[in-house]
């Protein structure tokens, strides 16, 4: 018997190299939570209040 022979890829290789998404000092680099960012309970009900009075986007 013969050995199979593998088919080539024809897929494009992709470049390995990482790409940096978040950019130093963002806030999703810190370790404070929302309520250390400044959204605490105070601003959680304003914006519960605001969606309720407010349900469609200014476009919609």
């Amino acid at each position: 018997m013969s050995k199979l022979q593998t088919l080539k890829s024809t897929l494009p290789v992709l470049d390995n190299r990482r790409v940096q998404t978040m950019q130093a000092g963002s806030w999703r680099t810190s370790d404070q939570t929302a309520a250390q960012r400044g959204y605490g309970y105070k601003w959680q009900k304003a914006r519960e209040q605001f969606l309720r009075e407010h349900p469609l986007c200014l476009t919609c």
